[in-house]
């Protein structure tokens, strides 16, 4: 966009001069989805004066293609080294898709029309049905679409996108963890940081003491863990149990061939 208009938003460091008509321009192009991608402080116009400054906007939205309702080109360029284009983007909602009801459709008519609109594509698909010559359209499409390689201008959007997504994501964290932190309790701050980082070489997370101090010692932690775990209450004495007379890890019970008392 082309728009020679002026904003803190995009104005090079050192230029403050703000149009009016740019706020208008950042609030409506925000409302609808719209997104400043170009370069950050990075000037693209030279003045004859020496003045740098940023005009050349892009803005970016994935559902621009709905909203565009036309494209024309102007004679009027300014004595401008390239074509302008006027895009017109509508801004209200898109009116609802209502399919039409079985009961108002012509069905002859439409297997007629389908019949046509098959002979242009293929011969052969006239000599099926309409079930079977929709099953071999759309495995075709299909087959086709999944044989195909991703464009290197597809790639680059691809990268493009992930990773402004990746970094948005990071960032939304961060500032969040900054809000969480500055409005926490010790106690809280320690239970999220026992959840959230990472453990890597079986390393102990902080523990805390009987005084409720966080160690991160090996030593204080061995001492902690060993202090918790194995110090059982007891009054079990297994020196006062006598061995087996058999000095074997299993013993079983003597053979004898005398019958059993049932008395």
């Amino acid at each position: 966009m082309d728009s020679n208009l002026h904003h803190h938003s995009w104005n090079p460091p050192g230029y403050k001069h703000v149009h009016k008509t740019a706020k208008s321009l950042v609030a409506t192009c925000g409302k609808n989805g719209f997104r400043l991608i170009s370069n950050k402080n990075s000037p693209t116009f030279l003045s004859s004066r020496g003045s740098k400054t940023t005009i050349d906007l892009t803005w970016a939205n994935f559902l621009a293609a709905k909203l565009i309702s036309n494209t024309a080109t102007s004679s009027n360029i300014h004595s401008s080294n390239h074509q302008k284009l006027v895009t017109t983007i509508s801004l209200a909602p898109p009116g609802p898709v209502v399919a039409p009801k079985a009961t108002k459709i012509d069905q002859d008519v439409l297997r007629a029309d389908v019949k046509n609109n098959l002979a242009q594509l293929s011969d052969h698909l006239t000599q099926l049905s309409i079930d079977e010559a929709k099953m071999c359209l759309t495995s075709s499409i299909f087959g086709a679409w999944q044989a195909q390689d991703p464009t290197p201008e597809n790639v680059e959007k691809f990268n493009y996108w992930n990773g402004f997504f990746r970094e948005t994501v990071a960032r939304l964290k961060q500032q969040h963890w900054r809000t969480f932190l500055a409005s926490t309790n010790s106690t809280s701050v320690f239970q999220a940081f026992q959840f959230t980082k990472t453990r890597s070489g079986g390393s102990i997370l902080p523990l805390r003491g009987p005084t409720s101090d966080i160690t991160s010692n090996k030593e204080e932690q061995a001492a902690l863990l060993f202090e918790g775990t194995s110090v059982v209450t007891s009054k079990c004495n297994l020196a006062e149990v006598p061995p087996t007379k058999d000095a074997a890890f299993v013993t079983y019970p003597p053979v004898t061939r005398e019958e059993p008392n049932n008395n």
